[in-house]
């Protein structure tokens, strides 16, 4: 609505400077009174007329010009506050999420740990029963091997006595 308001200003504006509309012309002969001779003079009336019609023309074009440039400053200005906005939206969003995403991770690496925790108990539990097992186990091995050691040496002790008991006869006989 605004921009149809200016632009119709605008227009009355020109109409007005170069005299349409109205029935006015600007720069009309008949108001003009001329001292000079006709043959004397060396402007032309039609020639005076389009030389202020075409400065009027230059004056309106660059107001125009510089009207419009302002009118894009101002819609670049508020299409840049709009993004500011937009980001600083899609920023708070984003750190809100960033939080929650950081928070479940705590939640799950401190349920994890408890877990972990949980089942490091019952592991450490199960693998000292596993090694009191094995130990039990070697134990046993170590007994009969001591005992088998023991046999072998009472065996290899006994042989030796009864070697020296049979030299021990030979001698004696």
């Amino acid at each position: 609505m605004k921009e149809k308001l200016l632009k119709a200003e605008k227009r009355l504006l020109v109409d007005k400077i170069l005299g349409h509309g109205r029935g006015e012309k600007s720069g009309s002969t008949a108001d003009q009174v001329s001292t000079a001779r006709p043959e004397v003079s060396t402007a032309r009336p039609e020639t005076i007329v389009k030389m202020r019609s075409e400065k009027a023309r230059k004056q309106l074009a660059k107001r125009l010009h510089e009207e419009e440039l302002a009118e894009l400053d101002r819609a670049q200005k508020e299409r840049q506050k709009q993004e500011e906005a937009t980001s600083a939206t899609l920023a708070e969003e984003f750190d809100e999420i960033q939080a929650k995403i950081d928070a479940n991770h705590e939640l799950a690496v401190r349920l994890i740990h408890k877990e972990q925790e949980k089942y490091t108990i019952e592991e450490r539990a199960r693998l000292l029963a596993e090694f009191f097992k094995g130990r039990k186990k070697q134990l046993a091995a170590e007994r009969v091997e001591a005992i088998r050691n023991n046999h072998l040496q009472e065996t290899q002790t006994l042989k030796k006595f009864q070697k020296l008991s049979e030299r021990d006869k030979e001698e004696m006989d």
